[in-house]
């Protein structure tokens, strides 16, 4: 299947009356942490998916971020989602077995 056309613009676009886009010819887009990292990497598949992931453990205004998503229902259609910041588990009175399971 072909590549999915993503055009994307900046979220106040509308209330700046720019009519500014951008095409992503790859079909995706990464949002970037201050880090030089992915905080998040988005993509369009051609079923009309968007494929949301997180990047590896990142550094971003002044916090560190683990490689998880915690997404969240706001409504019908809305979802957040948000990386939460890096614990160290033993910090917290986890085991080095919970540390490999996740648990």
């Amino acid at each position: 299947m072909p590549t999915p056309k993503l055009i994307i613009r900046d979220s106040h676009a509308t209330i700046n009356r720019d009519p500014a886009t951008v095409e992503m010819p790859s079909g995706g887009l990464e949002i970037i942490a201050d880090d030089g990292r992915t905080l998040f990497s988005l993509r369009l598949t051609p079923e009309g998916v968007l494929d949301l992931s997180a990047g590896s453990f990142c550094k971003h205004e002044g916090k560190i971020f683990d490689d998880r998503l915690l997404i969240a229902p706001r409504s019908s259609n809305c979802v957040t989602v948000r990386r939460p910041e890096y614990e160290d588990l033993r910090k917290i009175g986890a085991t080095d077995t919970d540390a490999e399971t996740g648990a």
